[in-house]
C-alpha cells in the first residue's frame, strides 16, 4: 500500500485569513444580515485597494484580513460585507471554460469558495452596492457574478462587467502581473457571447489591443501574448499580415542581441508570425519563416556545444527541432529555399552531436543534508528568493539516488542477512495478485543471473525509502514554501520548458500544463499528462543517440518499444547518466517499485495512489530534470551555480 500524501493548495500570498481551513472559523455567525449602509461603512475601499497596481489576489488578501479583524471585534455585518467581497475576489478567471468561467482557486473539493456558494441574499446585496463600486476589479467581478448567478439574466450585468474588465491597464507589467490579461480575455469572451449589444465594445477593445501591441513591439514584452489574444478570439483579421512582419522584425532584433534567451524569444515571435501568416493565407512567407525558425534552432544548438560547458544532448534535441521546422515546408516550396540540402546537413550534424552525448544530461544537484537538518533547513533554502531561484531551490531540494551507492549498500545488507538470500520473494498488488517475483540471491561469491536480479529487485525496493523520505522531509516542504511566496503562472512554465531544450517544441505546452497541475496540487492530472511525455522524451533522446527503439514482429509490423524496454537499452545510462537512468527505471518501470508508467497506462492506479509519495516524487523528478536543464543552460550559471 502506498502512503497517501495530499498537498493542500496554498494561497499565493501570506494572509492566513484567505486559507479556507482557517476562514471558516473566522467568519461571522450564520444568518448574519447586512445592508447597503453596512457596505458604505465597511471600509472595503481601504482594505481592497492598499496597492492600486495590484490584482485580485492582493484584493482578496486585504479584504479577508480586514474581515477577520471585523469578526474578532464582533462587527458582524461589516465582516459579512468584507467576506463577500473577499470571496468574490478569490475566484479565478478561466475564460476557456464557458461552463464555469469563474472557478475556485483550488479544484480540490472543499478547499475554497466557489460561485455556487453565493446564495440569493448575497446576490441581492451585490446588486444593491454594485452602482457604488468604483474599483474596476471589484466592479467587474461583482457584475460578472450577477450575470452568471441570477435568473433571468440581465444584459446590463454583462455590459457592466465588460466595461470594467476592459478598464484595467494595458501595459506589460499589468498584463502579466496584475490580472489584466485574464480580465481582457473574460471581457472579450463575454462580448462574443452576448453579440449585438456588445459589438461596439468589442470593436473598441480590438483597437485598444492593437494600439498596445504597437507600443509593446517597440518597447515591451507583452506583444506576443497580446497578439495571441487576437488570434484566439478571431479579432483584427485584416491586420494579421502587418502584425506578422513586425513580429519577424522583432525576432531579428532578439537574434542580434546578447540576451541569454535570445534564440527562444526569436522562435517565439517567429512561430506567432507564422500563425498570423497562415491565417492570412501566405504559404510562401510561411515557408520563409520556417527557414528562420530552423536556423534559430540550429544556432542555439551550436551555441550549446560551444565554450567550456557543453550540452550535446540538448544540442541534438535542438537540431531535431530544426529538422522538424524544415519538414513543415510543403515539398513544392523546398527547392527554391534549398531545404533538401539543409535537411541533409542538419541530420548529419545531429547524428555527430548525439554521438558525443555520453553522460551529458546535467547532473541533478540536490543537497545531501543530515537527517536532523533537512526539515529545519529546507524552508530557509526556498524562502525569500525570487521566483526563479525559489524554483531552483525546489528542484535541488533532494538529491537523486546514487545508483552505485544504492547497489553497494544493498549488496552489503544482503550479505549480512544470510537467510534472506535463501528464499525467493514476491510482490503482491492491493487486490492480492502476484505482480513481481525475485529469485533467491544465493551465494554472492559467484555472480549469477539470479543473484544480479535479486540485487536489482532489492535496490528498487530500497529506493522506495529514498522516495518517501525525500518527499516528506524536503520536497513537500519546499513546494509549500514556493507556493506560499509565489504565484506559478502557466505561461512562465511554458517558457521554462521551451528553454530547457529537452522537450520537442510541439510538446512544450502539454508538458508545461502537466507541471502546472502539480503546482496546483492536482497530481492526478499531472501524472496523466507527464508520464507519457516522459516516455516520449526518453525515446527521442535515445533515438538521437542512435539507439534502436523500434521492434519488428513476425509479420513485419514495426512497433515503438515502450518505456519498460527503453530503460534497459545500453544507451540509457550513456544519455541520462547512471543515477537518473536508475531513478526512471525504478520509479516508472519496475514491478518491485511503484511501476507508475505501466500502472497508469493500464488504469490500475487508484486516485489515492495518484496522491502518494511516489506520485509526488515522479512529478518533482520530471520538474527538477527540466528545470535544472533550463537553469544551467548557459556557462555563467553552470560555472557558479547561480544566475541572475
Amino acid at each position: 500500500m502506498q502512503a497517501q500524501i495530499i498537498i493542500s493548495p496554498i494561497v499565493h500570498h501570506r494572509s492566513i485569513a484567505a486559507h479556507s481551513s482557517v476562514a471558516g472559523m473566522l467568519r461571522p455567525p450564520t444568518g448574519t444580515s447586512a445592508s447597503i449602509d453596512d457596505f458604505r461603512t465597511s471600509g472595503w475601499r481601504t482594505a481592497a485597494c492598499g496597492s492600486e497596481d495590484s490584482g485580485y489576489f492582493s484584493r482578496w488578501n486585504g479584504l479577508c484580513t480586514a474581515a477577520v479583524v471585523a469578526t474578532q471585534a464582533g462587527e458582524f455585518p461589516k465582516a459579512k460585507i468584507l467576506w463577500l467581497l473577499g470571496d468574490a475576489c478569490s475566484l479565478r478567471i478561466e475564460s476557456s471554460n464557458l461552463n464555469e468561467p469563474l472557478g475556485p482557486f483550488s479544484k480540490q473539493s472543499g478547499q475554497s469558495f466557489s460561485l455556487a456558494d453565493f446564495d440569493d441574499l448575497d446576490i441581492e446585496l451585490f446588486d444593491a452596492f454594485l452602482p457604488e463600486l468604483d474599483d474596476v476589479f471589484l466592479r467587474a467581478r461583482i457584475a460578472d457574478i450577477l450575470w452568471l448567478r441570477r435568473r433571468p439574466r440581465k444584459i446590463h450585468d454583462a455590459l457592466t462587467a465588460i466595461d470594467a474588465y476592459r478598464s484595467t491597464a494595458l501595459n506589460c507589467q499589468a498584463w502579466f502581473m496584475q490580472d489584466t490579461k485574464d480580465c481582457w480575455h473574460r471581457a472579450i469572451t463575454l462580448a462574443l457571447q452576448i453579440r449585438t449589444p456588445a459589438e461596439a465594445l468589442l470593436a473598441e477593445m480590438t483597437m485598444s489591443l492593437l494600439s498596445a501591441i504597437n507600443f509593446e513591439l517597440n518597447d515591451g514584452d507583452a506583444a506576443h501574448s497580446m497578439v495571441e489574444t487576437l488570434l484566439e478570439y478571431g479579432l483584427a483579421e485584416e491586420q494579421l499580415g502587418n502584425l506578422a512582419e513586425r513580429l519577424i522584425l522583432r525576432s531579428q532584433r532578439f537574434l542580434s542581441s546578447e540576451e541569454g534567451n535570445r534564440f527562444f524569444l526569436a522562435r517565439h515571435y517567429l512561430s506567432l508570425a507564422k500563425r498570423c501568416l497562415g491565417l492570412d493565407e501566405e504559404p510562401e512567407r510561411c515557408a520563409d519563416v520556417d527557414c528562420l525558425i530552423a536556423q534559430a534552432f540550429a544556432d542555439e544548438a551550436a551555441a550549446r556545444i560551444a565554450g567550456e560547458h557543453r550540452s550535446y544532448v540538448v544540442a541534438a534535441s535542438f537540431y531535431a527541432d530544426a529538422v522538424q521546422a524544415l519538414l513543415a515546408i510543403p515539398k513544392s516550396l523546398r527547392a527554391a529555399r534549398g531545404v533538401d540540402e539543409k535537411l541533409k546537413v542538419l541530420r548529419q550534424t545531429q547524428r555527430e552531436v548525439a554521438m558525443h552525448s555520453t553522460g551529458d544530461f546535467l547532473p541533478m544537484r540536490g543537497k545531501a543534508v543530515d537527517v536532523e537538518d533537512i526539515r529545519r533547513s529546507v524552508r530557509e533554502e526556498v524562502s525569500g528568493k525570487d521566483l526563479l531561484e525559489a524554483l531552483l531551490a525546489l528542484a535541488e531540494s533532494w538529491p537523486l539516488a546514487s545508483r552505485r551507492r544504492t547497489e553497494e549498500t544493498t549488496r552489503q545488507r544482503m550479505k549480512e542477512f544470510f537467510f534472506s538470500r535463501l528464499f525467493a520473494s514476491e510482490k503482491l498488488s492491493s487486490d492480492g495478485r502476484v505482480i513481481a517475483r525475485s529469485p533467491a540471491s544465493g551465494d554472492f561469491t559467484q555472480e549469477s543471473e539470479a543473484s544480479s536480479e535479486a540485487v536489482w529487485n532489492k535496490m528498487v525496493q530500497d529506493h522506495g525509502v529514498h522516495i518517501h523520505y525525500g518527499v516528506q522531509s524536503s520536497i513537500v516542504p519546499a513546494l509549500r514554501q514556493v507556493l506560499l511566496e509565489h504565484f506559478i503562472n502557466g505561461e512562465d512554465l511554458v517558457n521554462i520548458v521551451a528553454q530547457s531544450g529537452m522537450i520537442p517544441a510541439e510538446r512544450v505546452p502539454l508538458v508545461a500544463r502537466g507541471l502546472k497541475a502539480g503546482f496546483d496540487g492536482d497530481f492526478i492530472v499531472a501524472l496523466h499528462l507527464l508520464v507519457p511525455q516522459l516516455e516520449h522524451l526518453v525515446r527521442m533522446h535515445l533515438q538521437n543517440k542512435g539507439a534502436k527503439t523500434i521492434t519488428t514482429d513476425a509479420e513485419g509490423l514495426q512497433m515503438e518499444a515502450g518505456l519498460s524496454s527503453l530503460v534497459k537499452l545500453p544507451e540509457m545510462e550513456a544519455v541520462f547518466g547512471p543515477d537518473l537512468a536508475f531513478e526512471i527505471r525504478a520509479l516508472f518501470c519496475d514491478g518491485f517499485g511503484p511501476n507508475l508508467r505501466n500502472e497508469l497506462a493500464h488504469g490500475l492506479l487508484a486516485p489515492g495512489a495518484l496522491l502518494s509519495a511516489e506520485s509526488i516524487y515522479a512529478w518533482w523528478l520530471i520538474f527538477s530534470t527540466i528545470y535544472q536543464q533550463y537553469w544551467y543552460r548557459d556557462t555563467a550559471k553552470t560555472a557558479t551555480g547561480k544566475g541572475k
